[in-house]
């Protein structure tokens, strides 16, 4: 384990309180309080809120905040160099981030659309199973990528997640190199220390009390378990079982232009197919989902 490195289940505390950014000196005890309120970070990171408390007048930005919140989860914080925080909401949230976090870097994975589309499907990501539907997502959210990393070229780092897949090693030194983290051997030995990465996350889920509950937070759950897993293969070429031949080809006449065009970094060359339709409606979805981060429900 990389004592210098410190990672993070997924939670939005930080999307629900991008909105303090502004003016952080007034708005400081209100962007605790909102973060007191995340259960996913809350139960899952058990961050020391006293000590947030007591250092909370000395803090003079968000950023100095959120670094002092994810330090607070750990006993010797001056060790912690870096903070890995995955969540693929970050995507839609761009702009916000790159401005409050100026120094953060981001990691782009990269999906080949007909397995992506058939894990939107199978999860129950988003409320429509049109595959028409879902490859505009994909372009949506690919696009809203590629236009920061347009402007900040120096903050992303594309990974194609099947590449990652067969070139582990390659993949995990870039990605190392691209965030200063010094690579190890051991990063490819993920059954080294699982069972206890695998009882804490348990743990976690018992104090929390998800897994007495609804649906809909019981898939939240099986989605952060699989965050528990390695690398593999298992997802790759789903989509062959999956979809009808009908289907793969209109995923593929609306992404696979962006798509090679992503992997060939010819982000110049990238185009929205969007029907009328799907822009309303996509529009309509993030503003729910915006909403439901702002009131603790995603």
């Amino acid at each position: 384990m990389n004592k210098s490195v410190l990672t993070f289940e997924e939670h939005s505390a930080i999307l629900q309180t991008l909105k303090f950014t502004q003016n952080f000196e007034s708005r400081k005890s209100k962007t605790l309080s909102a973060v007191v309120k995340n259960k996913d970070l809350i139960d899952f990171s058990e961050p020391d809120i006293s000590q947030l408390s007591s250092i909370l007048d000395s803090i003079k930005s968000y950023d100095a905040f959120i670094k002092a919140l994810y330090s607070s989860t750990v006993l010797n914080p001056d060790e912690v160099l870096t903070f890995i925080d995955k969540n693929p909401k970050y995507s839609y949230f761009l702009p916000e981030l790159l401005q409050a976090f100026p120094t953060s870097k981001f990691v782009w994975l990269v999906r080949e659309p007909k397995d992506n589309c058939v894990s939107r499907l199978k999860n129950n990501i988003q409320s429509f199973k049109d595959v028409g539907y879902l490859s505009h997502w994909w372009n949506l959210t690919n696009l809203k990528i590629a236009a920061a990393a347009k402007e900040y070229p120096d903050r992303f780092l594309m990974v194609p997640y099947e590449q990652l897949v067969s070139e582990k090693e390659l993949w995990i030194r870039k990605i190392c190199s691209f965030t200063s983290i010094e690579y190890n051997a051991d990063m490819l030995e993920f059954e080294k220390g699982k069972n206890k990465r695998d009882l804490k996350f348990q743990n976690a889920l018992m104090k929390s009390g998800r897994i007495k509950e609804n649906e809909f937070v019981l898939k939240i759950n099986q989605l952060t378990e699989n965050l528990q897993k390695p690398i593999n293969s298992s997802k790759i070429d789903n989509w062959k079982s999956e979809l009808t031949p009908e289907q793969a080809k209109n995923i593929d006449l609306l992404c696979k232009k962006n798509y090679d065009h992503i992997l060939k970094s010819n982000l110049d060359d990238l185009n929205d197919p969007s029907s009328a339709t799907f822009k309303l409606l996509s529009a309509f979805s993030l503003s729910k989902l915006k909403l439901d981060i702002v009131w603790n429900k995603k």
